[in-house]
């Protein structure tokens, strides 16, 4: 059921960082489609469930590529509080609501989360959708 959405992401990053999406989108078509997500040009999905994340730089995801965050609640529609991205070395912080998309190059910025607090029964989940450079 998250194809859908997932493809969306994929046309969201097309439109919004071609020239980001035209790298990726060359990396993709050398490879077997089945190691795609279906209609993407992403080979790797992590979903974050309440998880906070420490400071870090990603590695091994595509060096031309970009990432795309997603971050949804869960089926209660509670939200949270806190849970924002930071960027320690520039000193600023993002809050990714349900609905927003982040295109980020998350292996040469340093980035991680502050503290999450969800409502009894609720869900921060993210979605971090890229391509895995070792694929190829």
């Amino acid at each position: 059921m998250a194809f859908p959405y997932l493809k969306r992401l994929n046309e969201y990053f097309r439109d919004l960082v071609p020239g980001k999406y035209a790298a990726q989108k060359r990396a993709a078509d050398r490879l077997d489609p089945r190691f795609l997500v279906p209609d993407t040009v992403f080979t790797t999905i992590t979903v974050n469930k309440n998880f906070r994340t420490a400071a870090h730089r990603d590695a091994g995801d595509l060096s031309e590529g970009f990432s795309n965050l997603a971050a949804l609640t869960g089926p209660d529609g509670k939200g949270w509080t806190g849970a924002y991205l930071a960027f320690p070395e520039y000193r600023v912080a993002v809050n990714p609501r349900p609905g927003d998309l982040l295109l980020i190059n998350n292996h040469e910025v340093m980035h991680g989360n502050t503290p999450i607090v969800c409502p009894e029964g609720s869900e921060r989940i993210s979605l971090v959708v890229y391509f895995r450079e070792k694929m190829l």
